[in-house]
């Protein structure tokens, strides 16, 4: 490439060597046809072709170099003095071969079109300040690094966007079928599905990256090790056919669903809700898998994620019934946001979510269809006082699609299934290998302490409770004493607790407060509640 390089008003030349370790030569021009010895500059690998042109604005020539095998064009800005500052990289298609500049937005700056040999597309890097994005494209894989800074993505008609605060990159590729973000912040504007046609781009979410979704996706896979979550506000759905998540990551729904569009016939029911159990903590929607910030942030804690295999779903409303406006078939597993004890996804908690608990009663492996609302898979008496905590309660957001509320005001308060006395009835919590034990005392000489001659509280309900507020929240883990007054709390999680009772009309606490904070598989035994006569 034939230019000005220092200003002298003498041609200079520029070549590039292709190998392994590209090499941009460098020949300052003395006017009379001979050169000065090369200086050369490394400039990636397997440099191809050269261009120049003034991309800064500074009025110094620079210089462009495809690297034909990194998926990357190699840019080497000029000092007027006939250097070159070190090369820098911006993304393009796997195997960039012809590349050419021009102003293709108008604002006056030199922006770079870069065409790929390997596929039938063409990737346009927008100037904004001579400070091109992070990223690359090779056989068909996006990968965004944090080197960019915060990055949008939107979709629009087969045309990727890939903005930054530096620049504007698009790719004019059919043929993306994955994301990945290593270690990069990213929004995501519109559905990327559309990349490739509809649910053919897969986002795998590294370690140390985060990416927020402002509007409906449908993806292949969903891959999280960092985090990913929708934007709140409801009205979106996460579709997937492929869905894995870190031990340490989470995805936070907020108040969106999610349709797990699974492969294969085997239900994914128990997979789904044991990424969805380790995130519930009782209610207190903090730990990791399938989160909900909504639910967590909900007045009296009365909302949470919903899930049920599609094929119940289609069991309830009809083989040709759709979700949130989606066609599904009968392998897949959907998740709703909505309130606790709404067994058949309607938003209204009435008597036909009482009879599908009632029909589930005592049975293992359930879903919400089942009456399952803690999500430990059996549905028992702590699921029917769930049940009765939002009983005529409606949640009035829905998607497009949803079906209809029921009128609350039909359906007659129910009376707790019948079923053998348990001994004690245990509060299920999620994953975890902690337990709390003890026992409920009327403390008739008032002193205390659970003395001889004291009696025991049979059938009265202890809870855990999470928010400390001294109100039995709908989702928070309950116990009813047994004939001998005893209680007990398996399945727990690491953490602190208090641990109160469901003090009778007319009775008071006669012992301290109890907070038990327990380490990983604890069993900590003895916790006594006492209630005396006011």
């Amino acid at each position: 490439v034939v230019g000005d390089y220092n200003g002298d008003g003498k041609p200079d030349l520029a070549t590039c060597n292709y190998a392994v370790v590209g090499v941009v030569s460098v020949m300052i021009g003395n006017g009379n046809g001979n050169f000065a010895s090369p200086v050369n500059y490394s400039a990636g690998s397997y440099a191809g072709l050269l261009m120049s042109a003034d991309l800064d604005g500074d009025g110094k020539t620079d210089l462009l170099v495809p690297n034909t095998k990194s998926a990357s064009v190699a840019y080497l800005l000029g000092n007027g003095d006939g250097t070159f500052g070190v090369a820098r990289g911006v993304g393009s298609g796997s195997g960039p071969g012809g590349i050419t500049v021009g102003d293709f937005d108008g604002d006056g700056k030199p922006d770079v079109a870069v065409s790929s040999t390997t596929y039938d597309s063409v990737v346009v890097s927008l100037n904004k300040r001579a400070n091109f994005s992070a990223f690359s494209v090779s056989s068909g894989v996006l990968t965004l690094s944090s080197a960019a800074g915060p990055i949008t993505l939107s979709e629009n008609a087969g045309i990727l966007s890939v903005n930054t605060s530096n620049s504007t990159d698009r790719i004019l590729a059919a043929n993306i079928t994955s994301i990945v973000l290593s270690g990069a912040a990213v929004t995501v504007s519109s559905d990327l599905g559309g990349v490739g046609g509809s649910g053919s781009v897969g986002v795998t979410v590294n370690t140390g990256a985060s990416i927020v979704f402002n509007a409906s996706q449908h993806l292949t896979n969903l891959i999280v090790n960092g985090f990913a979550t929708t934007s709140p506000g409801g009205g979106k759905v996460l579709r997937v056919t492929g869905l894995a998540i870190g031990a340490t990551a989470k995805i936070d729904l907020n108040d969106s669903d999610l349709i797990y569009d699974y492969a294969g016939v085997t239900p994914q029911q128990a997979a789904t809700r044991n990424l969805i159990a380790p995130a519930w903590m009782g209610g207190a929607w903090i730990g990791p898998g399938i989160t909900s910030t909504a639910a967590k942030n909900s007045v009296g804690r009365r909302t949470g994620l919903g899930y049920m295999e599609a094929a119940d779903y289609k069991a309830i409303y009809g083989a040709s019934a759709t979700f949130d406006g989606e066609t599904i078939d009968s392998t897949a597993v959907l998740v709703k946001y909505t309130l606790y004890g709404d067994a058949d996804f309607n938003r209204t908690v009435d008597f036909n979510d009482f009879l599908k608990l009632q029909n589930g009663f005592g049975g293992t492996n359930g879903s919400f269809a089942q009456g399952d609302f803690d999500y430990n898979g059996v549905t028992d008496f702590n699921d029917f006082l769930i049940l009765q905590n939002n009983f005529n309660q409606t949640l009035a957001a829905a998607l497009p699609g949803s079906p209809a509320p029921a009128n609350p005001a039909a359906s007659p308060t129910p009376a707790a299934p019948q079923s053998p006395a348990p001994s004690p009835i245990s509060a299920p919590s999620p994953a975890g290998t902690a337990s709390i034990a003890g026992v409920l005392f009327r403390d008739n000489n008032q002193n205390g302490k659970f003395d001889r001659g004291d009696g025991v509280g049979r059938g009265a309900m202890v809870y855990l409770d999470l928010d400390d507020d001294g109100v039995k929240d709908a989702n928070e883990p309950s116990a009813i004493a047994d004939s001998s007054g005893k209680f007990t709390f398996k399945n727990l999680v690491a953490g602190k607790y208090r641990v109160r009772q469901m003090l009778a009309k007319g009775t008071v606490d006669s012992t301290p407060a109890r907070y038990v904070t327990l380490a990983r598989g604890q069993a900590a035994k003895g916790v006594l509640l006492g209630s005396r006569a006011k």
